[in-house]
């Protein structure tokens, strides 16, 4: 864990402590009885206050579990498959199509900016794409580049947009009987916005997850965020990744504390780090740096003037939804990133969407035990429903 991250949470251990002693009834008596506003100083720091022991023995365990963490030996994570398309901001990765499933259907899968694409061929046993494999689907992979000091010169949402767009018509001619698209969060947006074009075979847009009525976060305008920012940006203006995990451990951050406490107290246990917990967590830190005019252009364009759902228009492109392919929605009632309240929007402007509503998180939907009940075979059904675009 990056040291930013760590005097995060940190600083998160005395008030996760408080919270857990106030549901001890017969624990917290003694404390609420005192006068707190002018002893809890006392309190917190005296070594033989309870209050002191449980902060530390929860300290304790979560820097062990760091600790596990990065001491635990394992493979680097890559991308499954082998490149066939690439330019300068993204590769396409494919598997060899098996004998005998010419017409099985084809899905290029569109990560986020941020985000590298191997969360969709986790592990063997965490593997939605060996799932969709098994059951006849060929799948393919957008992994997007992280920025250069060349590709930084031109590094708008435009321009990632506009070579999805070359590669997906790089994929046209390897693939003339069409294929399907799906967008994954961000990359649900990006999708959209080159999804309407009529000379691409497209079957069929999936959306997971996929934001679509954003709320202002916050009422400085972008130079002063920048100015904000400043320390943070690195020396080509870009966002690292240190920070932007920072940002996605603040939306629940007790959770980070708890999840290596655990990963602690289960080595005591004599229980030895899973397989997927160290490649999850891999995963979720492996964030891309994020250019700043991506990252300015992501808060005026959607947070601040809401134009995805205002007027149906990402990365300076109008969106026709009337003239999409058939479409998939699927909003994880669970997800704490892209809320329902965001997603659902998007389900309610698109003609005639089908709509999947898993019980599950952001990252549940792609990796956890119930995903293949709830999204994974629902998704495959969908894939191989008898439709005017089949």
């Amino acid at each position: 864990m990056h040291p930013l991250l760590l005097g995060f949470h940190t600083r998160l251990h005395f008030h996760s402590v408080v919270s857990h002693m106030s549901q001890q009834g017969n624990a917290f008596a003694a404390l609420k009885n005192t006068h707190i506003e002018d002893k809890i100083r006392s309190l917190i720091w005296d070594e033989s206050a309870p209050l002191f022991k449980e902060a530390l023995s929860q300290y304790q365990d979560f820097l062990k579990g760091i600790t596990i963490y990065h001491a635990t030996k394992r493979l680097p994570q890559v991308p499954g498959g082998h490149p066939i398309i690439q330019n300068s901001h993204l590769e396409i990765y494919g598997h060899e199509m098996e004998p005998g499933r010419d017409e099985a259907p084809i899905v290029l899968f569109v990560p986020s900016l941020l985000n590298h694409g191997h969360i969709f061929d986790l592990l063997p046993d965490h593997s939605f794409f060996g799932y969709l494999k098994s059951k006849g689907v060929h799948p393919l992979l957008v992994e997007w580049k992280s920025p250069t000091p060349e590709t930084l010169t031109a590094q708008g949402l435009s321009d990632y947009v506009q070579k999805l767009s070359q590669g997906l018509h790089e994929l046209a001619a390897m693939y003339p009987r069409g294929f399907h698209l799906a967008g994954y969060c961000m990359g649900g947006l990006l999708s959209l916005a080159v999804a309407e074009e009529s000379r691409l075979p497209l079957k069929g847009i999936t959306l997971l997850a996929t934001p679509w009525l954003f709320e202002k976060t916050s009422s400085l305008s972008s130079e002063k965020i920048e100015e904000l920012l400043s320390p943070f940006l690195d020396e080509k203006k870009c966002i690292p990744s240190s920070f932007l995990q920072l940002m996605f451990h603040s939306i629940e951050p007790f959770s980070i504390q708890k999840k290596f406490q655990d990963l602690a107290r289960k080595k005591d246990q004599g229980v030895d780090p899973s397989r997927f917990f160290l490649a999850l967590e891999d995963w979720l830190t492996a964030l891309r740096p994020l250019p700043w005019d991506i990252f300015k252009e992501c808060l005026t364009d959607w947070y601040d003037a809401n134009k995805p759902y205002h007027h149906h228009h990402i990365a300076g492109k109008k969106v026709r939804l009337d003239a999409l392919p058939p479409s998939l929605v699927v909003i994880p009632t669970q997800d704490k990133i892209v809320k329902k309240d965001s997603a659902l929007p998007l389900a309610e402007a698109l003609p005639n969407p089908h709509v999947l509503m898993p019980e599950l998180g952001h990252v549940g939907i792609l990796v956890s035990q119930k995903a293949k009940e709830a999204f994974w075979e629902p998704f495959v059904h969908w894939l191989n429903k008898p439709t005017p675009h089949h």
